[in-house]
């Protein structure tokens, strides 16, 4: 029964219970009415038309039946209400039945049969129905007077109209039916409370999967409540009853899938001058809205780390150019095996340096198009002895064109830390390895979640059979630094650095994971617009030596360079500052190429290029950054390179070829 109905039926009880008042003052007076008519003549004629006045208002009909007489008395109100006039009709047991409703008369009858066997009258609702087809809603009530010898004598009564409840009773059913599909449409539940009957009522199947209809047991929703949040709602809910102030309660459920759903509970207390009444309220789905939140506080903290280590990866990554430049000269005559473990270490270190900014999405990325069918298979060549013999490899290719725009390295590191994680997720008890490539479209939906721009993608899936997540591993396992492993199995940074490469190559991931069954990564990168690049590095030994101007700010790494170069043949002018190597420029008479740090304190790379472009426009450029966010830029000027820090000397003079070989020398106009 909906909250309308009852409000309603009180009301109705209530006013029933006076109208049996009123009938019983009836019996008592009954008697005495037509021999005090005769005496009493005006004033008690007043009363009548007063008495006449009241039942039009209230809508109230009286009557009388003379069991002995068989004689039928009714008020002019009664008459108005079963629809006859009363200056034309006249009252009997059979004008009566005639206007109770075909459906009702049965009922009624019986009602009537039971009241004068049993000498108690009973209430009873039904329906009147006039000629015009007008239907009106009644309740009738009556009273037994007995003659002095103690036989039924007479019968008593009300019939009151309530078809004005009734409508306004049926308006609130149907808005409270509309109420409960807009509620099932959005995901909105709502629940009465009440403190007296202490009944829970409610429709809150769509949020808490509990059936509307009937009373709610409160221990079976404290049951669907996460165990953290169970307490802290039954503590609140018994706040409520006590009539302390009503504030939101957020708490959780686990839904279908292991996917824990967010509910928001807003509840109201209703009282009078003797305490609570009710509680009632809604409970909305906000599950959304908090995964938003959720991801937003995520992008925002990484934005933060992804700063911070970009500047510890700028100031390592000069320090580890320094080592790397000048390991390269040392004399390697018996020493072989400690030069070896000192470039060793430095490298790695770099990976390091490298994993951290592509976790920030800083790292320098030269985007081309690459075959992402091409990459697994090389990835899988790698990594595929790793994998013990109780793990199935499944490679299902894409059987239309997979050419993505991205970094070929950052596409190798997103899949050797993907297939490396679904290894370690299945060495205990085996399973199954699925990486699968296709196309696909993402609407304005699906891209909006992923936080991408709709269109066409091509969609890498690494899935495993292995141990699988709980959800609140699952939330955090894009966190840098946070891992699952044993102290010293894993720095927690692979998966932070699969998100900021995918992020930074343009792309989105979706992951999802249940304990017990498995782990799928659905990985989304841009569809490129041609086919793969293939750019044979140039030889070493073929690199001419050229006159080069080499502009860093760190004074080591310019010696540390400068050295290098020079002992390779090159004529290398080294300045610290950006107005130094302008002015080195204007002394010199022109350089055949611009080696230079992008962030400086005076001004960055580029705008020092562009300075010195005012003289030579064909200038090539190559650009060194510790950390790369804003060298990315690089790619979308003319003629310059991008050389991100630490690099060994063989890939510093490669990267000075690829910026020299098809250019001439620049010279001062």
């Amino acid at each position: 029964m909906g909250e309308g109905d009852e409000d309603g039926r009180a009301r109705l009880e209530r006013e029933n219970a006076r109208l049996r008042r009123r009938v019983a003052e009836l019996e008592r007076k009954v008697n005495r009415v037509e021999d005090a008519s005769a005496e009493l003549g005006a004033p008690f004629a007043e009363r009548i038309a007063l008495w006449q006045e009241a039942e039009r208002i209230a809508h109230v009909g009286t009557w009388l039946w003379n069991l002995q007489t068989d004689e039928v008395r009714w008020s002019e109100e009664l008459f108005h209400i079963l629809g006859y006039d009363p200056a034309r009709d006249a009252a009997s047991t059979e004008a009566f039945f005639a206007r109770v409703h075909p459906d009702d008369r049965a009922r009624v009858s019986s009602a009537s049969e039971r009241a004068l066997g049993a000498s108690v009258a009973e209430q009873v609702d039904y329906r009147v129905l006039w000629p015009d087809g007008t239907v009106r809603h009644v309740s009738m009530d009556a009273a037994m007077i007995y003659d002095e010898a103690g036989a039924l004598a007479r019968v008593v009564g009300t019939i009151h109209d309530l078809t004005d409840q009734h409508d306004t009773l049926a308006a609130l059913r149907a808005g409270e039916q509309m109420l409960d599909e807009v509620a099932r449409a959005v995901g909105v539940g709502w629940f009465r409370y009440d403190v007296a009957s202490q009944e829970l009522s409610g429709s809150l199947e769509q949020v808490l999967g509990i059936s509307h209809g009937g009373a709610i047991d409160l221990a079976e929703v404290a049951g669907r409540l996460l165990p953290a949040d169970r307490m802290r709602a039954l503590v609140k809910w018994q706040q409520l009853r006590a009539g302390q102030p009503s504030s939101p309660l957020q708490v959780s459920v686990a839904g279908t899938g292991g996917r824990m759903r967010h509910l928001e509970v807003v509840p109201q207390v209703e009282a009078d001058a003797s305490g609570p009444v009710r509680v009632r309220g809604v409970v909305i789905d906000v599950t959304e809205r908090v995964e938003l939140e959720r991801r937003l506080r995520q992008t925002e903290k990484m934005e933060v780390l992804g700063q911070v280590t970009a500047g510890v990866a700028h100031d390592f990554n000069n320090l580890l150019t320094i080592i790397l430049c000048n390991v390269e000269r040392l004399p390697r005559q018996g020493r072989e095996e400690a030069v070896d473990y000192i470039v060793g270490a430095a490298q790695s270190a770099a990976q390091l340096t490298r994993r951290l900014l592509a976790f920030g999405r800083q790292a320098v990325v030269e985007p081309v198009d690459v075959d992402v069918v091409g990459a697994t298979e090389e990835c899988l060549a790698i990594v595929g002895r790793a994998f013990e013999d109780h793990i199935v490899i499944e490679h299902q290719p894409s059987d239309v064109a997979a050419i993505v725009r991205a970094d070929p390295g950052q596409l190798q590191q997103i899949l050797l830390n993907l297939v490396l994680n679904a290894r370690d997720a299945m060495r205990a008890r085996g399973g199954t390895l699925t990486i699968r490539s296709s196309r696909s479209e993402v609407g304005p939906e699906r891209a909006a979640a992923l936080e991408v721009t709709p269109g066409s993608f091509v969609e890498l899936t690494v899935a495993d059979t292995g141990v699988g997540m709980e959800p609140a591993v699952l939330e955090r396992i894009f966190e840098p630094f946070f891992t699952t492993k044993e102290p010293g199995k894993g720095t927690g940074l692979g998966l932070a650095t699969v998100f900021g490469a995918v992020r930074q190559s343009g792309g989105g991931i979706e992951v999802s994971s249940e304990p017990g069954v498995g782990t799928t990564f659905r990985v989304l990168l841009p569809v490129g617009p041609g086919v793969p690049a293939v750019s044979p590095a140039p030889s070493v030994a073929a690199i001419a030596p050229r006159r080069i101007l080499l502009v860093e700010d760190e004074p080591d790494v310019a010696t540390s360079l400068a050295r290098m170069l020079r002992g390779h043949g090159h004529d290398v002018t080294a300045c610290t500052t950006p107005s130094s190597g302008i002015a080195a420029w204007r002394r010199s008479g022109g350089f055949e190429l611009l080696i230079t740090d992008y962030l400086m304190p005076e001004m960055t790379g580029l705008e020092l290029t562009e300075r010195l472009r005012t003289d030579a426009p064909s200038l090539p450029v190559l650009v060194l950054s510790g950390w790369g966010y804003q060298a990315g830029a690089v790619t979308s000027v003319e003629n310059a390179f991008a050389l991100s820090k630490p690099f060994s000397g063989d890939e510093l003079l490669r990267a000075i070829g690829r910026a020299t070989g098809a250019s001439t020398p620049a010279v001062r106009t």
